[in-house]
């Protein structure tokens, strides 16, 4: 156990905590404003791959710190999962530049995308109830992480929902950016 990459995953999960809702915000004024200019989609993807990687990052060490220090495995495969939505959202985002404004093609990657987000709010839900299966507390935060997980996936399968649903999933990231900079704290002291 590293508790340096504990500590990178624990700043960049509250970092993108802060950044999200902006940055979800900035996107949707690139794609309506000023979607003509090359340079603004250039842009737009390359903060895809950024979130991309730190969530993969985030996912990744997490599922490493429930394996090494708790032995907890229930949830692998539903974060190995996560992961693959996260980058097939970032690749499908990309055919947006693809695909004309209007069309099948373009009706189809909709479709694709409301079901990725049913399958993604889905698997937070259950990712939540499988996390309150774990013997610790994790410094007091597992309720409050497993349910905010939860209350996101509720909201996000209920589409209508959603706003609140990302609301959620920033105080998850924020609850377990704190979860990792204490199990990173603790590391220091054995």
């Amino acid at each position: 156990m590293n508790n340096n990459r504990y500590k990178t995953a624990g700043w960049l999960s509250i970092a993108n905590a802060v950044v999200i809702i902006p940055t979800i915000a900035l996107g949707i004024f690139l794609d309506y404003i000023a979607r003509s200019y090359p340079m603004v989609n250039i842009l737009q993807i390359l903060l895809s791959i950024l979130f991309c990687a730190l969530g993969v990052y985030i996912l990744y060490v997490f599922k490493d710190l429930l394996n090494a220090r708790y032995q907890f495995h229930l949830i692998d495969n539903l974060i190995m999962a996560l992961i693959w939505i996260n980058i097939i959202f970032t690749i499908l985002g990309f055919f947006k530049y693809l695909v004309p404004e209007i069309g099948v093609a373009r009706l189809t990657l909709g479709i694709i995308v409301i079901a990725l987000f049913y399958i993604m709010g889905i698997i937070n839900i259950v990712f939540g109830v499988r996390l309150l299966k774990l013997q610790d507390d994790l410094f007091g935060l597992l309720k409050p992480f497993a349910y905010t997980n939860i209350i996101s996936g509720v909201c996000i399968v209920a589409i209508l929902l959603m706003p609140f649903g990302l609301l959620a999933a920033v105080t998850a990231y924020i609850i377990q950016g704190i979860i990792f900079l204490r199990a990173a704290e603790d590391l220091e002291f054995v």
